[in-house]
């Protein structure tokens, strides 16, 4: 019975934790890959890591 209650909670706070990791945690990586690159609008990104 107590095993049905965790996931019983665990199935709650699932969309939460799709929420956060949609809604924060892909942007951040993303802006963390951009960043990392030089790209203008009608060129394909080019990996620069930390260069200028």
């Amino acid at each position: 019975m107590k095993h049905r209650e965790y996931l019983v909670g665990y199935a709650c706070a699932l969309p939460a934790i799709i929420g956060v990791i949609a809604l924060m945690i892909v942007p951040i990586c993303y802006v963390i890959y951009i960043s990392m690159t030089r790209w203008t609008a009608i060129s394909s990104p080019k990996w620069i890591g930390l260069e200028k």
